[in-house]
């Protein structure tokens, strides 16, 4: 978020008016469809092995949850990246892209599933 705290600074220094809006998406890693990711994959040009490999990447997983010495059965994951990842936080920047054409009066600044809207 460096980019937002140097246009507000500058902003700010020269006695401009700001208004900016914080987005924050709650569980945003976990709302990522599937098929439009791997859709999403495509218009951005991954083919063929590549595109076979995030589609292995992303598909058959499974999750149980434990407390204690109990443990659920597992149940197929179907939406959703994996956090902890390399590939998690590239992919949900890769899923969110179409936001930037978005046509708006400010400038939208995301990282991940941060995202600010500042309008000067």
């Amino acid at each position: 978020m460096v980019k937002l705290t140097t246009v507000l600074n500058n902003s700010l220094d020269v006695g401009e008016k700001v208004l900016c809006v914080f987005v924050d998406l709650a569980k945003a890693f976990d709302t990522v469809d599937h098929n439009i990711m791997i859709e999403t994959l495509e218009k951005a040009g991954v083919r063929g092995i590549t595109l076979n490999l995030f589609k292995s990447y992303l598909s058959d997983r499974t999750q149980c949850v434990r407390v204690v010495d109990s443990i659920s059965g597992e149940e197929i994951v179907e939406f959703g990246v994996p956090q902890g990842t390399v590939l998690g936080p590239i992919l949900f920047i890769l899923y969110i892209n179409n936001l930037f054409s978005v046509e708006s009066l400010g400038e939208l600044i995301c990282f991940a599933d941060d995202s600010a809207i500042i309008h000067i």
